[in-house]
């Protein structure tokens, strides 16, 4: 089993994604908590207040190939 994508959701709906080792990404939250996801797709290291979602998938899931295209959407839709 392998990660395949490493996502947090903070509960103002906010959505952070740590792509690649030591890819540390921060939100201070609506609430004021501040939120962090680190580790790409090599470890997962997060905040836990209990309030977030966790969204990370795994190379078991039913269909990771969706995953990885809407990844790469993702990517070149901050290129815009």
């Amino acid at each position: 089993m392998k990660l395949i994508r490493n996502r947090l959701q903070t509960p103002d709906g906010k959505i952070l994604e740590s792509v690649h080792r030591h890819d540390h990404v921060s939100h201070r939250d609506d609430n004021g908590k501040l939120y962090f996801l680190d580790g790409g797709l090599d470890y997962a290291r997060c905040s836990a207040h209990g309030d977030e979602v966790y969204m990370q998938e795994w190379s078991d899931d039913p269909n990771p190939c969706k995953t990885e295209v809407q990844l790469w959407f993702d990517l070149m839709k901050e290129c815009d």
